[in-house]
């Protein structure tokens, strides 16, 4: 006797059967059941799900006169005629090959004679896409009023190449795809009936190369079985489907994402002295690519990657804690591209090459949205330096701090002294007039005095970072100023956003930064676990503990360019009413901001200029004055 393939020893003959089709089962056989059989049915869906097997099923338990109602007995002389293919009066055409006007005239002259043994003449038309017009023209009468013991099924893989005035006659059934768990549990119990050994994860590979097809599946584990020849291990599927270890994507995805550009093309390499195509590459690695960015959605902020991913796609997710879904879809779309747009095996080698150095030296994305409140924010800056409002940038070297408190009103003021900048805040209900006062002038003449900074209501527990980077009891400030020069080498685009918030409060092992209630946009993208994980990252590392970072709108904060503040060596700031005043200080030998010059050669040197062209990789054109 000759050997049977697995696909079809085991291909299914009653309707408990039939894996994955729940719906489609239920459904024919209450229409049996309760006498509503339709004349013509359209079994649609893709390949090795189980159409024809369904149309085999639908025949014997139509024909058949021993079993229950709805279902075949799957013994009788009827039912292994129809499952073996060659019962008279179930008729099986192949579309592709019987597509002419012809083969339809004969089924139209023979479905007047009645049926020989069976109580219906079927007739099953397999790929019924394949007819041409004419054929399909021809059959619209008989397919809409057929004699009584006639039934029509009909099974394709693509169901809207047929005529709509076909699918209008037939009750259309849709066979889905049969999810991995259901291929893979179904193949580890084939296996345990012909008492073949393999390991657990065999049968997980298997059913994700199938791709929701279980004849696919049961096929490949066929060959599989000639090819191992004793127990089946990872290594002959890969072996014999030409699939890519998982080891080798895992690193190689790895090093994308830690812009290792040179790690990359050695694991591309690799994969390539293996035997592998360029073509199976780029398939697995966008299957592979597309399980990593369903499990980074849904379980977003949940920690970990799931039960639906193998244990390498767990420890990517772990290991780079700035990936993002931006990334992965970006990443889809250039393998994606390269497939496409290559016919030639050479040059598609060549460009997968160039696509792998374009991902891993890709830093960071921006969406379109985001990059719009940049380019507001740089105009607004730009908006600033142009009407002399703000001068070249200037770093005030702080040796010392000098605290001077006059009043225990000030316990709800806060503010912020670093090395870059200088910042003041006050309560929404305070009507009190205060001042800060910033000189650079030493405030002791002694022998060792050097350049310090006296400010007046600082609250005496206020704490600064010393001048070399150390970190001493950290205040709010501080912590946030400190994050702020730690961001720009691993993620500038976040560095940018950043640059609009505020520290408002720092305690309970919690910083809470504040920005301007319009600026949503800047609050979701901060929010995000890969981004919202680096800062809390960064702060770990300054602070020494585990730092939670909470985002806040509020009306009281205003955008930078609605109360701008001139820097100069001598400047007094009072703050009454939600109003900024600007006074020249009197004292001789100190210079105003008014007598600060603002030329171009200030301009072309100021450190945000060229941090803005060094962002959008761009040039001065040119420099314009506007006003006065």
């Amino acid at each position: 006797m000759s050997y049977l393939v697995i696909a079809r020893k085991y291909r299914p003959s009653l309707f408990s059967d039939l894996v994955g089709q729940d719906a489609v089962v239920t459904t024919l056989k209450n229409a049996i059941s309760s006498d509503r059989v339709a004349h013509a049915y359209l079994f649609a869906g893709p390949r090795g799900v189980g159409k024809t097997s369904m149309a085999r099923i639908l025949s014997m338990a139509l024909n058949c006169s021993k079993g229950a109602p709805g279902e075949p007995c799957g013994a009788c002389d009827i039912c292994k005629s129809i499952s073996n293919g060659n019962d008279v009066d179930v008729i099986e055409i192949d579309g592709a090959s019987n597509r002419g006007i012809d083969e339809i005239r004969n089924i139209r002259q023979n479905v007047s004679y009645a049926p020989s043994r069976s109580k219906y003449k079927i007739y099953i038309i397999d790929e019924v896409h394949m007819l041409t017009k004419e054929a399909f023209n021809a059959l619209l009468k008989t397919l809409e009023e057929p004699p009584p013991h006639v039934k029509f099924i009909f099974a394709t893989t693509s169901a809207d190449k047929l005529p709509e005035t076909v699918q209008s006659r037939c009750q259309r059934f849709n066979f889905k795809e049969i999810s991995s768990e259901v291929i893979e549990k179904q193949i580890a119990l084939i296996c345990k009936k012909e008492n073949i050994e393999a390991e657990e994860k065999v049968f997980r590979y298997i059913a994700k190369y199938a791709r929701g097809g279980l004849r696919d599946a049961l096929s490949v584990l066929d060959q599989i079985i000639s090819f191992a020849n004793g127990k089946i291990t990872v290594s002959d599927v890969h072996s014999v489907l030409g699939t890519i270890d998982e080891e080798n994507l895992f690193s190689l995805i790895d090093n994308v994402l830690k812009h290792n550009v040179n790690g990359s093309l050695r694991d591309l390499w690799d994969v390539f002295d293996g035997g592998k195509g360029v073509t199976e590459f780029i398939d697995q690695a966008i299957w592979y690519l597309r399980d990593l960015l369903i499990a980074l959605i849904i379980n977003k902020g949940k920690g970990g990657g799931g039960d639906n991913i193998s244990e390498y796609q767990g420890k990517l997710l772990e290991s780079n804690a700035e990936i993002s879904a931006d990334m992965l879809i970006y990443m889809i779309q250039v393998l994606a591209d390269v497939h496409r747009k290559s016919k030639d095996d050479r040059h598609k080698r060549i460009l997968l090459e160039v696509a792998i150095i374009k991902l891993a030296e890709t830093e960071g994305l921006l969406r379109i949205s985001e990059l719009l409140g940049m380019v507001e924010a740089l105009e607004r800056k730009l908006s600033l330096i142009s009407s002399g409002r703000e001068t070249a940038d200037r770093e005030v070297n702080i040796d010392s701090v000098v605290y001077r408190e006059e009043s225990n009103d000030d316990q709800d003021k806060t503010v912020c002294v670093t090395d870059r900048n200088i910042s003041y805040s006050k309560q929404q209900d305070e009507s009190v007039c205060n001042e800060v006062v910033v000189d650079e002038h030493p405030v002791n003449s002694g022998e060792n005095s050097s350049n310090e900074v006296a400010i007046e209501n600082l609250p005496v527990n206020s704490e600064i970072s010393n001048s070399n980077g150390n970190v001493a009891n950290l205040n709010g400030g501080s912590l946030w100023s400190d994050i702020l020069n730690k961001i720009p080498p691993r993620k500038k685009s976040l560095w940018a956003i950043l640059q609009e918030g505020r520290c408002i409060d720092y305690n309970n092992n919690q910083i809470t930064v504040e920005f301007p209630k319009e600026f949503t946009i800047h609050k979701e993208r901060i929010e995000r676990p890969a981004e919202r994980g680096l800062i809390e990252q960064i702060a770990e590392e300054i602070a020494g503990k585990k730092i939670k970072l909470k985002i806040v709108l509020s009306d009281n904060l205003k955008k930078k360019d609605d109360n701008p503040v001139k820097i100069c060596k001598s400047v007094q700031v009072q703050v009454e009413d939600d109003k900024v005043q600007e006074d020249k200080v009197p004292d001789s030998g100190q210079i105003t901001c008014d007598d600060v010059p603002v030329n171009d050669k200030d301009i072309m040197n100021n450190n945000f200029i060229k941090n803005a062209i060094k962002i959008f990789d761009g040039r001065i054109v040119d420099v314009r004055r506007i006003g006065k």
